[in-house]
């Protein structure tokens, strides 16, 4: 069995004619409800048909649809590049902060390496003084 309403697309004007049958003593869903369901799906639908209709004309044309490709290209290209120019970007902000974190590293390590030596020679004078008591006692 074909029914003549499946075989084509459903339309807002469709959806919002529609009338559906009450059971006896009001059972079965609330009909404000039903009506105010009815009344978005064929508002949606409307949306759809209308977008739908707009974009057929556009990929209709093969004017539009090339100067679509092309716009869509130099997007492409200029989000790439634009991503790359970050990259780079970034890419040297990095290196120029590694290159900072390595000066200072390099500075503690002398000031360290000055400091132990402070220590050392410190240490190596309060020994010589220590062998020197003992030994004169």
């Amino acid at each position: 069995m074909n029914d003549p309403m499946t075989d084509r697309t459903l339309t807002a004007d469709d959806v919002r004619a529609k009338v559906f049958t009450t059971g006896r003593l009001r059972e079965g869903y609330d009909l404000a409800e039903v009506d105010v369901f009815l009344n978005e799906v064929a508002a949606s639908l409307r949306r759809l048909h209308q977008e739908n209709a707009h974009l057929k004309g556009l990929v209709a044309d093969p004017k539009t649809a090339t100067l679509l490709i092309v716009n869509a290209r130099e997007q492409a290209e200029t989000i790439i590049s634009e991503a790359q120019d970050r990259a780079r970007a970034l890419e040297e902000e990095t290196r120029e902060r590694l290159r900072r974190a390595t000066d200072i590293l390099a500075e503690a390590h002398t000031a360290g390496v000055r400091e132990l030596d402070r220590w050392r020679t410190g240490l190596e004078d309060q020994l010589a003084q220590i062998k020197d008591a003992v030994a004169t006692s």
